[in-house]
């Protein structure tokens, strides 16, 4: 196994697994322990940083005995059978992975990958372009996490306004980021545009059903 290779595939999976950790959809687990599916599955990782793929193989494999719906498990057992050669189950791993992970950009490149070496290219480039369109996705996402963080640093410093632009930023840059839809709708609560608060504040709860309802005299 190439050291390049193996550096890419390292770090498109630690992009996966903080994906998981997504605060936009669900509260954060706080300091969880990992579970014994994900423990195989960095147990797998260590055996492909020692160029052991056959060995992480078996550790991926298991982690899926433990969690078959493992999204991370499915990605690292495909990319690794695509190492070994093997083409058929990585595919399907790697789809396994899409099904789960609908978002995850690098598992529809890989599926590009062997896809073109297959001669599909219709199929490859279409992998290919998905891929893009979710890097994009993803970039706008934390291009809005920020502009979250940006208006409440204004609402700290008594600045609506600022805040409330910063916030619209976020919904632009990403309409399903929930925090950025809760947070519009928290300033523009406070600036008296009650119509359009209760607007994006249940877009928040639509995407995030845990957020609660604001006290509207608050």
């Amino acid at each position: 196994m190439r050291a390049a290779g193996l550096g890419i595939v390292l770090c498109a999976l630690a992009a996966a697994l903080a994906s998981r950790a997504d605060a936009q959809s669900r509260p954060a687990r706080a300091a969880a322990a990992p579970t014994p599916a994900e423990a195989a599955v960095a147990e797998g990782i260590a055996l492909l940083q020692q160029n052991r793929p056959s060995d992480a193989r078996a550790r991926f494999e298991h982690a899926l005995t433990l969690d078959p719906a493992s999204p991370d498990a499915h990605y690292m057992l495909g990319t690794v059978l695509k190492q070994l050669g093997k083409s058929d189950e990585a595919l399907a791993e790697l789809r396994e992975t899409v099904r789960l992970q609908p978002r995850s950009a690098e598992a529809q490149l890989s599926i590009g990958q062997i896809l073109r070496q297959r001669g599909d290219t219709a199929g490859a480039s279409a992998a290919f372009a998905e891929a893009d369109r979710l890097r994009k996705l993803k970039a706008d996402d934390q291009a809005a996490t920020f502009a979250v963080s940006a208006g409440l640093k204004k609402l700290a410093a008594k600045d609506l306004t600022g805040a409330i632009a910063s916030f619209r930023e976020a919904v632009r840059l990403a309409p399903e980021h929930a925090q950025a839809q809760y947070q519009l709708g928290l300033a523009l609560q406070k600036a008296g545009a009650s119509v359009e608060a209760r607007k994006h504040l249940a877009e928040a709860r639509r995407l995030a059903p845990y957020l609660a309802s604001p006290d509207p005299s608050s």
